[in-house]
């Protein structure tokens, strides 16, 4: 008998054996090439098919909207290069100034200026002048007071350079209490004398002037012995290693202010001037007019109103 196979099977074992790749035909046969196709390119496409009609297509990209800054060509931010647009350069402001001198630290660099060594011969000069000291033998009992100079510039208004100064002080810290000074206490201008002044002056419509006393510490009489060394760069050659014994106070001893009170009080007292109970530094002085002398130290503003 025959077994008739169905189409079913027929395919599944046409499926199960192996697909042998055609022999081409050879230039002699007469017989056309018999080509086996595969079926897997056919299931490919198929699958291909159904992936493509399932899967939706990805959402196109966003577009930006331009912005302001940027051109409509769809350029990049807009600069102040790009437009030639160059920041304007600020003029440069020249001024041709002299260095500004410098305050010396020390008497060496001070005596290396011609400037600074006038000053300080000026001030020399001065205390030499004013018989402020007398050189006297070095003796191992006394104790010594030292000293060194101070410099500044004194400039006017506009910043301009009026006069180089220089003021020899002396190292109050050096001196012994009880030995060099006994009382150091100066009286001070109260405030309220000051605003007592002025108001009056402002209501009888007095005139206001005000006196500066050049080297004021330098008229006080010291009533202690101090002695001190000679000054730097002022040294006597004739006797090196003598000594200052002060007779006049200056500036940086501890009674300088007082022994400068003491000289001042005495000297208004001889004019005529009364000593005010309520503030020792104010002095009045009665005559045809009134005066009102206010003391603080080297500073004297007064006031003065005359009648006729």
């Amino acid at each position: 008998t025959t077994q008739q196979q169905s189409p079913l099977s027929q395919t599944s074992s046409e499926l199960a054996q192996p697909t042998q790749p055609s022999s081409p035909s050879s230039p002699n046969s007469s017989e056309p090439a018999q080509v086996t196709q595969s079926p897997t390119p056919s299931i490919s496409n198929e699958l291909a098919h159904i992936t493509t009609s399932t899967i939706p297509p990805p959402p196109p990209p966003p577009t930006a909207r331009p912005h302001k800054n940027q051109s409509a060509n769809g350029g990049g931010i807009i600069t102040r290069s790009k437009n030639n647009i160059v920041k304007p350069i600020k003029k440069l402001n020249l001024h041709v100034r002299p260095l500004c001198p410098i305050e010396p630290d020390n008497i060496t660099q001070a005596l290396r200026d011609p400037d600074w060594r006038s000053a300080m011969q000026a001030e020399f000069d001065a205390l030499h002048n004013n018989n402020t000291w007398d050189l006297v033998s070095r003796s191992s009992a006394h104790n010594l007071v030292g000293c060194k100079w101070v410099f500044r510039i004194k400039r006017n208004p506009d910043g301009s350079i009026d006069r180089y100064k220089a003021r020899l002080v002396a190292k109050g810290f050096h001196q012994r209490p009880g030995c060099d000074y006994t009382e150091t206490f100066s009286p001070v201008v109260k405030p309220v004398t000051i605003r007592l002044v002025l108001t009056l002056a402002v209501r009888q419509g007095w005139s206001l002037r005000q006196l500066d006393v050049n080297n004021a510490f330098l008229q006080g009489t010291l009533k202690e012995e101090v002695f001190m060394l000679q000054p730097p760069g002022f040294v006597n050659k004739n006797f090196p290693d003598h000594i200052c014994r002060l007779k006049k106070a200056l500036y940086g001893l501890k009674q300088a202010p007082r022994a400068w009170y003491t000289e001042l009080r005495v000297f208004l007292l001889s004019l005529g001037f009364v000593n005010s109970t309520a503030d020792a530094s104010l002095f009045i002085h009665h005559k045809p007019g009134v005066t009102l002398d206010s003391l603080y130290c080297g500073y004297i503003p007064f006031t003065k109103e005359i009648y006729y």
